[in-house]
């Protein structure tokens, strides 16, 4: 998973995440959301998340990002290991990171302009730039004009808030970006134009992204390798080239069984493979092994 000219930027190693249930006059129960999930991303590389809804994609990247407190693993950010538990080094980890949520809508606030949008990371981060001249750059970079900061949110259509979101994260230049599903709310037009920009931004600046996504064609068009989950598992992972072209692992070959193809002969192979496919193996015939951590003493 690595990149010519690239470096380690970020590694996790055996991450995991456990949630516990509390109801009323009832058992207590222990949702294993991500299991030892271990990955290396690489400086200007792209790594894509895939898998269905529940596998524990969005759950890996928030727990990546220390929004959720792991309950066992570790993660490395150019060599050292991150203690969520200290304030201050948590927020000079987020001081090098960007996200872009999955939702344009909300994630954008309604009652601020774009203007105040944009200026809030550095007044949080208390970032030593020239704000009026930083703006100025980000909206050059996502092709929008000076006449939207003061506009609000909910003036710009869909592929427009995204590229506002994308300036957002932009803003205090950072080494990566985690990107949730940036354009599976979008029309395809505008999907092509937000993935086509992300790719310019990526060879322009050398910033990793790690994109999660349930299509798996997205993937394939910008992403330099993968992982996939399930059951929050990492059940296969590498080259996207690899991955897309000879799967190993039966869920990976579902998922690709399951994009269609625009030529004809190809959509009829896709039909036919899938029905083998679902006639060889139960669709949750495979099993996973079980969690070793158990409980947040593990850490």
């Amino acid at each position: 998973m690595t990149v010519p000219g690239g470096g380690s930027l970020l590694r996790v190693d055996r991450l995991t995440k456990h949630f516990q249930t509390h109801r009323l006059f009832q058992r207590r129960h222990t949702i294993h959301a991500v299991c030892c999930a271990s990955f290396e991303l690489t400086g200007g590389e792209t790594l894509g998340i895939v898998g269905e809804s529940g596998s524990g994609k969005t759950t890996l990247l928030r727990t990546v990002l220390g929004l959720y407190e792991p309950t066992g693993g570790a993660v490395y950010f150019e060599g050292s290991a991150l203690d969520y538990r200290d304030r201050a080094a948590r927020r000079a980890f987020w001081r090098r990171i960007g996200v872009v949520f999955q939702d344009p809508y909300s994630s954008l606030d309604p009652r601020m302009t774009v203007s105040d949008l944009l200026r809030e990371p550095l007044i949080v981060t208390g970032a030593k730039m020239d704000a009026r001249e930083r703006v100025r750059e980000v909206l050059d970079e996502v092709y929008l004009p000076q006449s939207v900061l003061g506009r609000f949110p909910h003036e710009f259509s869909g592929g427009q808030r995204q590229r506002i979101a994308i300036a957002r994260a932009l803003m205090l230049k950072p080494e990566f970006i985690a990107l949730d599903e940036p354009v599976s709310s979008l029309d395809v037009t505008i999907q092509a134009e937000i993935l086509e920009l992300l790719a310019r931004i990526q060879r322009e600046t050398q910033t990793a992204y790690i994109l999660i996504s349930h299509d798996l064609a997205v993937v394939a068009q910008t992403c330099h390798s993968v992982i996939v989950m399930y059951g929050g598992q990492i059940v296969e992972a590498g080259p996207t080239a690899a991955v897309v072209e000879s799967p190993s692992h039966p869920y990976t070959q579902e998922l690709l069984a399951c994009v269609p193809s625009p030529d004809p002969a190809g959509e009829r192979a896709r039909i036919k493979r899938r029905r083998e496919l679902f006639s060889i193996t139960d669709e949750r015939s495979w099993t996973l092994p079980p969690c070793p951590f158990e409980g947040r003493d593990a850490r």
